[in-house]
């Protein structure tokens, strides 16, 4: 009963997240205050570019038109990329025992942190009106599956993010993709943080 009235509850406040997006493009985070953002906003260096041309050339890969791609074929692309961003933050900054690290990026992998990252950026008005147009699109596609430690409502949310991640990346708005991806990262650190000082 107890369970259930909590379940309800997280329902309700991510419901309520949800509802708060604003039709009104936000475009850049003028008010996130996350000191990441300015330096991951710059531009992508060239030999970063060049190492994703000679990837996309060695791989026989085709531009696409990312519009034209299912939802939850580009949240399994923006998984890969999510996770492959955060595995190299864990290696950098928890290097040694694998165990470690992996607890570490299982905290800012899962559901339920995508999905933290996602009311996020909706509640402070950090996407563009496109890029929420996309997130609805995904975060309503119908799934077979979702992840057992998360509720319905924060799997689809955090398909919607996932989505987002790889409808940027085949776009090539390559920075604005780290963008989100540090900012995202960032919030869940400093949420984690908190709970480790408040314990």
């Amino acid at each position: 009963m107890v369970e259930s009235l909590k379940q309800k509850s997280e329902v309700n406040r991510l419901r309520d997240t949800d509802h708060k997006i604003n039709d009104t493009t936000a475009g850049a985070v003028a008010e996130a205050s996350v000191p990441v953002s300015s330096v991951i906003s710059s531009a992508v260096n060239p030999s970063e570019t060049s190492l994703l041309q000679m990837y996309r050339q060695t791989m026989e890969l085709q531009d696409m038109d990312a519009n034209a791609v299912s939802p939850l074929a580009l949240a399994y692309l923006g998984d890969c990329l999510y996770d492959l961003a955060v595995r190299e933050y864990v290696i950098q900054h928890y290097p040694g025992n694998i165990n470690r690290m992996n607890k570490q990026k299982t905290m800012l992998v899962c559901a339920h942190a995508q999905s933290e990252i996602m009311g996020y950026f909706l509640g402070n008005n950090m996407l563009t009106e496109e890029e929420q147009n996309l997130y609805r699109r995904a975060r309503n596609q119908k799934s077979e599956t979702h992840s057992k430690n998360s509720s319905i409502l924060e799997y689809h949310r955090a398909t919607g993010f996932e989505a987002l991640i790889g409808w940027l990346y085949i776009r090539k708005e390559y920075a604005r993709m780290i963008e989100l991806i540090g900012i995202g990262t960032r919030h869940l650190l400093e949420i984690a943080k908190k709970g480790n000082t408040e314990s």
